[in-house]
């Protein structure tokens, strides 16, 4: 009887090993920490786990245990955010700001089953600096705006002459006016050409350049080797300026010391213009002066400023 009795404890015993490893490999394969590798959590529960709650859920008549409200597409770190019996496990929580920052979702207690959290809109970045518009094309270069030459103005004195009396003559270079007035450089154009534009250059530097045309008048007029038509013309044209107001008596008395210098290219040009200002402006050229000029004139040996003084006297 013994060997049997001893027979039936060792059997007893191993039933019990067998029945001790049933249950801790049962339970090593429900174990949430294991690497996730366990059944899924809506799995059956034993009927010793229906009774009473349960920190997983509620179990219902069925002997199913409510899932708690995990997303099911949540992983990892973010699904063991929520999980309770995760807790001695679970990584350091972020905190708002971070998860902001990183663009993930807060746990919400309103989130149900199976939903898939909506990341919120990126915070607004700083705001983008228009793009610097390109520079405009730069406009083809007119040199007539500029340049009296001939070959700007395709030949063309009419147009030139037009575009001077328009008002375009102040951007004229200065010293290409001035050479083409003393006769230095005619600019390309024909002897043909000279006075007619160098009469309206004139007018440019009486109307457009007011503050210089005085000296620059005087400049011409006293060049010997200018052309005796541009001395002529600026004597004409100090005149213009004494009548304008733009001088007074300081171009009144120019004009006298031309008249007695009897310089044939001016003497007469200076008699017509003392006579008119007598008319224009009596206190600065007296009448009586200008008869007195026209009467010494009548013996003048050019026969220009002869006729000059005659036609004044019979006036």
């Amino acid at each position: 009887m013994r060997p049997r009795n001893s027979q039936h404890l060792a059997l007893s015993v191993a039933g019990l090993a067998l029945t001790f490893g049933a249950v801790v490999w049962l339970r090593s394969g429900h174990n949430p920490q294991d690497k996730g590798s366990g059944p899924d959590r809506s799995m059956t529960a034993s009927p010793a786990s229906t009774d009473a709650p349960s920190a997983r859920g509620t179990a219902g008549k069925t002997g199913q245990i409510s899932s708690p409200a995990v997303p099911a597409k949540l992983h990892g770190a973010d699904a063991l955010w929520q999980l309770p019996e995760a807790a001695a496990q679970r990584p350091r929580l972020l905190s708002d700001a971070e998860v902001l920052a990183k663009g993930r979702v807060l746990p919400s207690a309103g989130l149900s089953a199976g939903a898939v959290p909506v990341a919120p809109p990126p915070a607004a970045s700083a705001p983008v600096a228009a793009p610097v518009a390109l520079a405009a094309a730069a406009a083809p270069v007119d040199n007539r705006r500029n340049s009296i030459h001939a070959a700007d103005w395709k030949n063309k004195a009419n147009q030139l002459v037009t575009a001077l009396r328009a008002g375009q003559g102040a951007q004229i270079d200065h010293a290409q006016m001035m050479d083409f007035l003393q006769g230095k450089d005619l600019q390309g154009w024909s002897a043909d050409y000279r006075n007619w534009i160098g009469d309206e250059l004139m007018i440019v530097l009486v109307q457009d350049l007011p503050e210089r045309a005085f000296g620059d008048l005087k400049t011409i007029q006293e060049n010997r080797e200018a052309p005796a038509a541009m001395r002529d013309y600026s004597v004409q044209h100090i005149g213009d300026l004494v009548a304008n107001g733009t001088i007074d008596q300081a171009g009144v008395d120019y004009i006298w010391q031309t008249l007695e210098q009897n310089d044939p290219a001016t003497v007469s040009t200076a008699l017509v213009i003392l006579h008119r200002l007598s008319e224009q402006k009596p206190a600065l050229v007296p009448a009586s002066q200008v008869v007195q000029a026209a009467q010494k004139l009548l013996a003048s040996a050019d026969v220009r400023s002869q006729i000059t003084a005659k036609s004044i006297l019979r006036k």
